[in-house]
């Protein structure tokens, strides 16, 4: 079962810099088996993601450990729908 949602996009490093972060590049820097991912594309739904996933995004700080206490979060906008 995946456990991972991958989500890449652009980070904003200390000294100012855009860099855009690729789901490949996630999935190496937080250490998880890709076949335990799901990447989010752009033409994907939100809706369509479990919220029991564990997020894993580009960072600010360069923490990319996955014992950091905020990596599981919920997803406002899919309980939201779900609520409907």
């Amino acid at each position: 079962m995946k456990k991972y949602l991958v989500i890449p996009g652009y980070v904003d490093s200390k000294n100012g810099e855009r860099h855009f972060i690729s789901a490949r590049k996630l999935i190496w820097l937080y250490g998880v088996d890709p076949k335990d991912c799901i990447v989010k594309h752009f033409e994907n739904s939100m809706q369509e993601i479990r919220s029991d996933l564990i997020i894993l995004q580009p960072d600010y700080s360069g923490n990319y450990s996955l014992d950091r206490g905020n990596m599981k979060y919920k997803l406002p906008h899919i309980e939201k729908n779900r609520e409907k």
